[in-house]
């Protein structure tokens, strides 16, 4: 069988840069075989693709010979291990900011005395009290109040003069006839709260008013249960005989000092009041029963006061029995108050 001649055609192939280059062989045999024309041998050279429309070729950028792939094998399949990961999480509610909630109401001192809630055993209800604990002189008092919260949260507040039917204007520092009350933002720094001295006991109610979507905490003052503030006088603490029957006092020992002082703390006599008290007999005459005086002799009508210690010792002249000496007191009353004896403890009318 003759030769058969194959037709040479260049083959093109582009590389990342977008160019274009002819690859042309530069030899071919073409002995045929039974099982088709045998691949040829031949080497090839690259050229420029700007010659495609010549003949000349120009430029041979790459030789490649058949011995230069010769005994190249494939790429083997590789078998990539499977990882597993394990995850382990918390899922966690993102907290919403709180908004439009009062929640402190505080003041520079204690001058507040707070509802306190009984429930009734038997029938549930429940009912307030409130104590007087804390309280201020008859001299006034000025202090500072904040108000904290969420940020921008509004609150009204009210002071109002319970017993002269007066309210705190704040912009004046105050009291005065007719409604007043402060609108507000929590944390918008200190109030100022003035209290008048006073000649008699003067009551306060503090307590916060609805105003806009604001939430107030559930400790907080409301009108129907406010927080009060007592302003008391200085009480006077009466020394003195009771009146039993067939005695008469006549002479008394007062002290007068501030609202629950404490009078044996820091005082220059330790507390130790000196007292003359007397008595007299009504009818006839009178002798000496008893002349030693303990505290237990001795009758408080106001349960603040504490009784520390006495020093006192009764005697008769005539139809007038006497006690005298001193006597020592701890805490004292917040309102006037009478410490009593007993004329039949240390006397016999004759």
């Amino acid at each position: 069988m003759a030769d058969e001649k194959k037709e040479i055609k260049p083959i093109y192939v582009k590389d990342k840069y977008g160019r274009v280059t002819k690859i042309l062989p530069t030899k071919e045999e073409t002995k045929p075989t039974t099982k088709g024309p045998r691949a040829p041998a031949t080497s090839v050279f690259i050229a420029d693709a700007e010659e495609e429309s010549g003949t000349t070729i120009n430029s041979i950028t790459t030789i490649i010979t058949e011995q230069d792939v010769s005994g190249l094998t494939p790429r083997p399949n590789v078998n990539v291990p499977v990882t597993t990961a394990t995850i382990n999480y918390t899922v966690k509610k993102i907290p919403v900011p709180s908004t439009n909630n009062i929640n402190v109401l505080s003041a520079s001192s204690k001058i507040w005395n707070k509802p306190r809630v009984f429930e009734n055993a038997t029938s549930g209800e429940l009912s307030y009290s409130i104590s007087e604990d804390n309280c201020i002189g008859s001299g006034g008092r000025s202090i500072n109040i904040k108000v904290l919260g969420d940020n921008d949260a509004a609150f009204k507040i009210v002071v109002k003069d319970v017993t002269n039917s007066k309210w705190y204007n704040w912009e004046e520092e105050e009291f005065q006839s007719g409604y007043n009350d402060l609108e507000s933002t929590a944390d918008s720094g200190s109030l100022l709260l003035n209290f008048p001295s006073q000649e008699a006991e003067t009551t306060y109610n503090t307590f916060f008013a609805n105003i806009g979507s604001t939430t107030y905490d559930i400790s907080l003052p409301t009108e129907d249960n406010p927080w009060v503030t007592n302003q008391l006088v200085n009480p006077t603490i009466t020394f003195r005989f009771d009146n039993d029957k067939g005695f008469a006092y006549k002479n008394i020992t007062t002290k007068t000092h501030a609202p629950g002082d404490t009078l044996d703390s820091g005082s220059i006599n330790d507390g130790k009041i000196p007292i003359t008290i007397t008595t007299i007999a009504l009818r006839g005459g009178m002798s000496l029963k008893n002349s030693t005086v303990s505290t237990e002799n001795i009758n408080v009508a106001n349960d603040d006061v504490v009784i520390k210690s006495a020093d006192l010792i009764a005697s008769v002249s005539g139809s007038v029995g006497t006690i005298t000496g001193t006597i020592t007191i701890g805490k004292s009353s917040k309102r006037d108050g009478d410490i009593l004896f007993q004329p039949f403890d240390f006397f016999t009318i004759t």
